[in-house]
């Protein structure tokens, strides 16, 4: 799984991605940081490297868990867990 030129190889990228406080205040759960695409990047997904935590989470649009990542201490993704609806 490649980091597409970002920051766990070393490059400085745009950061793509906002806190979502839709779920909690402060865009937080059991100290993971729930993220989104900001309007201008049109991203859906989390990033392939950690930029300042160790996990990040993402929701669907009406609040429901779809993924969590993990990152080791070289900001790489090591464990991800993802909910996928099957399409009919």
């Amino acid at each position: 799984m490649g980091g597409r030129a970002t920051y766990a190889a070393g490059k400085n990228v745009d950061y793509v991605y906002e806190v979502d406080t839709a779920f909690s205040p402060d865009g937080m759960w059991e100290n993971v940081k729930i993220l989104k695409g900001t309007k201008v990047s049109g991203e859906h997904g989390l990033p392939e490297s950690a930029h300042s935590s160790d996990a990040y989470m993402l929701l669907d649009k009406n609040g429901n868990f779809r993924e969590i990542r993990f990152y080791d201490k070289n900001h790489c993704l090591y464990l991800e867990i993802a909910y996928h609806k099957k399409r009919v």
